[in-house]
């Protein structure tokens, strides 16, 4: 076909390539990272690695039976059914999907003309949970095909693809204080082979940036055949996509990118210069001793407990709504299965069957019924754990009545007992029941004694150390034992923890608070700001801890000198306020508290005024 002609069809406009605004990004500053230069994006390390680990468990979706069980899928159609109910044309798609989509298919329909490449770029966007993890069969079966393509795309020389879009001047300038950072595509990320098509994106007639504030962009992107390993996440689709014309290289979601210039070609648009990196490139993997290895490797061994459980993921980066959300989905799918089927597919499974084979072994049987039961005890225990961290006191109480009766069996259930008396104590102590609160900790402890042999090594010690503290704090006169345990507790954690994992700030945390109700104010705020420095580069910005923190340092600001600093204050009671009532219930005494002592000091300042 005539180049021309080819470029004047490809030029058609299309949603799919009218990119416009922000990228979803995740971004890693190294030179926080590395401790060189003072960039104040380091706050930024945190949320990357925890989008990293949701993007890793959106695709990883192995054992999750409700990925692709009917009922996912059937809500999936109704929501997209109800988005398209006034557009004719798209709900005859959405029938067609409904009935004829397959996994080997999966480009073809994301790069059809349709409803669903702006429903599933939107939701990655705005960061939608909810509709991400509808989307999660259909985002698994894209980055499948992407890598089953990858090990049929050529890469024997470095090779460059384009994309043009618009982008905000906010963004772009964004990108350009990050040059040498590193990137992540929290979505699928289109380009193509063909330069000139990518700048007929960028070629905007009468094109004025001062009135809307869009700016046209030409991303390059080159990849280094050298840096490559196998089953890289990106391809050629052009043998599955529904336009074959448009030589497109696509990208999975999670890849990572280094930022190498941001340059204004006269006037006419930017250009961006990305490097693409291999997965094996990225910080979280690399063992050059950086901190977010260190914890990358601790979450994905120890707290990720599950290859597929996305509640853990999202529980640890803080969304609690969702993780919420999720675990009662999954106890609705596991309490339907039934044993005697799993077992019937268990011996039709002509895979496992070879398997088996191969081994020498003639049967490997599964107690499917035992199994359904621990997946049960395991949802619901961290449904109690969810609701204590929103400030649900009767969700925690209902939740943790599952974790009353443990078999004496299994180790993992003796935890429950030990977490059902720890999490029935913190509701005594909400009630200001404090002397029942006490007896459920010692409860906790002597269970936990009985269970580890006498040793007390669990991940439980240190959260019975500091509820205990959290008691004796209360009914204690000036004495320092609170301030031994809390300290206690922390040594566990600086022990058992990679430094600068979340939870050390947590103990540190409980620290700031005894300074704060002791009335050391300077010493409570030097705490504060310790465990704000941990979460940020730990956790997602909007995280309910770093909330917290906001609220103690304001609260110390304001006794250390309630004139001068009633502005900072202010500040940061509002940016607690906005994080705490995106997680906690309502009724959580610290933001019933936060916009109390933020409303009386507007007051104070209106009345002033």
């Amino acid at each position: 076909m005539d180049e021309a002609i080819l470029l004047t069809k490809l030029a058609a406009p299309r949603k799919r390539f009218q990119g416009k605004g922000s990228l979803p990004l995740g971004i890693c500053d190294l030179q926080s990272l590395e401790g060189t230069g003072e960039r104040s994006s380091a706050h930024l390390n945190g949320a990357f690695l925890h989008s990293q680990l949701f993007m890793e468990a959106l695709v990883d979706v192995l054992n999750d039976g409700l990925v692709d069980s009917p009922q996912n899928r059937d809500k999936f159609i109704q929501v997209c059914s109800l988005q398209q109910q006034s557009n004719q044309k798209q709900l005859e798609i959405v029938d067609e999907f409904k009935d004829t989509y397959e996994a080997d298919y999966a480009i073809w329909w994301y790069t059809r003309e349709s409803f669903l490449y702006p429903l599933l770029n939107q939701a990655f966007r705005v960061e939608n949970i909810t509709m991400l993890l509808l989307c999660r069969f259909f985002i698994r079966d894209i980055h499948q095909r992407i890598s089953d393509l990858g090990e049929l795309t050529s890469v024997n020389e470095n090779m460059t693809c384009y994309r043009g879009q618009l982008m905000s001047r906010d963004e772009i300038d964004r990108l350009r204080r990050l040059v040498g950072s590193i990137i992540s595509m929290k979505t699928f990320f289109s380009t193509t082979l063909n330069k000139q098509y990518a700048l007929v994106r960028v070629d905007v007639p009468n094109h004025n940036s001062s009135v809307n504030n869009i700016e046209p962009v030409f991303f390059e992107i080159t990849i280094q055949c050298s840096k490559l390993y196998m089953r890289e996440p990106f391809a050629n689709i052009s043998a599955e996509s529904s336009f074959p014309d448009e030589q497109e290289i696509l990208f999975s979601i999670g890849s990572l990118f280094r930022i190498n210039e941001v340059l204004n070609e006269e006037g006419k648009f930017w250009k961006i210069n990305l490097i693409y990196m291999s997965k094996f490139e990225s910080p979280l993997l690399k063992n050059d001793g950086n901190y977010l290895n260190t914890i990358y490797k601790h979450m994905k061994g120890h707290e990720v407990y599950t290859r597929s459980d996305m509640g853990k993921v999202l529980h640890e980066s803080g969304k609690l709504n969702e993780a919420e959300s999720y675990y009662r989905q999954m106890i609705d799918y596991v309490s339907q299965l039934d044993p005697q089927v799993l077992q019937q597919r268990d011996q039709e499974d002509e895979c496992l069957k070879k398997l088996l084979q191969c081994l020498g072994a003639e049967t490997v049987k599964v107690d499917h019924a035992k199994r359904i039961t621990e997946k049960l005890h395991y949802y619901r225990f961290m449904l109690a754990l969810i609701a204590r961290e929103k400030g649900d006191d009767d969700e925690c109480l209902f939740w943790s009545e599952y974790l009353r009766y443990p078999d004496s069996d299994f180790d993992l259930n003796q935890l429950y007992l030990v977490y059902y008396h720890l999490l029935t104590g913190e509701v005594y102590e909400h009630s200001g029941q404090f002397k029942k609160a006490y007896q459920k900790y010692e409860k906790a402890w002597n269970t936990l004694m009985v269970m580890t042999n006498g040793e007390g090594n669990s991940r439980a010690t240190p959260e019975i150390f500091m509820n205990i503290g959290s008691i004796l704090l209360i009914i204690s006169q000036g004495q320092n034992e609170p301030l031994d345990f809390y300290k206690k507790a922390l040594n566990i954690y600086q022990g058992m923890l990679p430094s600068g994992h979340p939870k050390i700030g947590v103990g540190r945390l409980k620290i700031a608070d005894y300074y704060r109700n002791r009335s050391q104010f300077q010493l409570a705020l030097n705490e504060y700001e310790h465990c704000h420095q941990i979460f940020v580069r730990s956790l997602p910005l909007d995280h309910a801890n770093i909330g917290l923190t906001y609220y103690g340092m304001s609260l110390c600001y304001l006794m250390i000198d309630p004139q001068k600093n009633v502005v900072q204050t202010v500040s940061l009671l509002e940016k607690a306020k906005i994080i705490l009532k995106k997680h906690l219930n309502a009724s959580h005494r610290c933001l019933i508290r936060t916009e109390e002592v933020l409303q009386g000091l507007k007051d104070k300042v209106t009345t002033n005024k």
